[in-house]
């Protein structure tokens, strides 16, 4: 291997390296936005429907379903869910909203 190989291997190491924080940066602030819970029907008829959320037992905390499916939601890009169920399943659908 000569100098020009291995100039070129870590050129293209830092590269990747760059487009893979921009990447997890992006990830996080989408991660960072509040996700709205509603169960009001007419809060999401003007948003754009991007996946169903649910949350199985057992919940060591109170609110841990909803945490959970707020992580659900943002692995969707959603910014609001709403919610169909809470009986021991919680479940609702993740929706995008223009804001």
């Amino acid at each position: 291997m000569n100098t020009q190989t291995i100039c070129r291997i870590g050129m293209t190491g830092a590269a990747l390296a760059g487009i893979l924080s921009l990447a997890l940066a992006a990830t996080a602030a989408r991660a960072a936005e509040p996700i709205a819970i509603t169960k009001d029907l007419t809060a999401v008829q003007s948003c754009a429907a991007v996946g169903q959320v649910r949350s199985y037992p057992p919940y060591f905390l109170p609110g841990a379903d909803l945490k959970d499916v707020r992580r659900q939601a943002a692995a969707l890009g959603a910014d609001t869910i709403l919610v169909l169920s809470r009986a021991v399943v919680t479940s609702g659908v993740a929706y995008r909203c223009a804001k």
